[in-house]
């Protein structure tokens, strides 16, 4: 009779160690989202990971063959080439895209300049 009147205890303790495991999982994944941009997928700490696989590229350097040669990185799971590409269509250094990633939004109340 002893151990049915614990039961309800043991399962409150279970439902709380489930959603404690729960909420944790949650903040990590939260930690560990990749961002899209310049046809890569960004960590917060500015890695580059592969848009096909999502794991971390590596191998930065020119591929291609002469003069079209061009800054990218080969994805060491997959085995893609991976240019980092502006909304622009030009071809990204890494130093570059990490700028261009560390700028601020701009605020939408900011005045525009006029062409006069």
């Amino acid at each position: 009779m002893a151990i049915l009147a614990t039961l309800p205890a043991g399962l409150l303790s279970i439902a709380a160690i489930l959603e404690c495991a729960y909420i944790l999982n949650l903040r990590k994944n939260l930690r560990t989202k990749l961002n899209p941009r310049f046809g890569a997928l960004w960590s917060r700490t500015l890695e580059p990971h592969c848009p096909a696989c999502s794991k971390p590229l590596g191998a930065y350097g020119k591929y291609g063959v002469g003069y079209m040669s061009n800054w990218s990185f080969k994805c060491l799971q997959c085995k893609e080439l991976v240019p980092l590409i502006d909304d622009e269509g030009r071809v990204l250094e890494l130093k570059e895209a990490k700028a261009l990633l560390n700028l601020k939004p701009q605020s939408n109340n900011m005045l525009q300049p006029t062409l006069n």
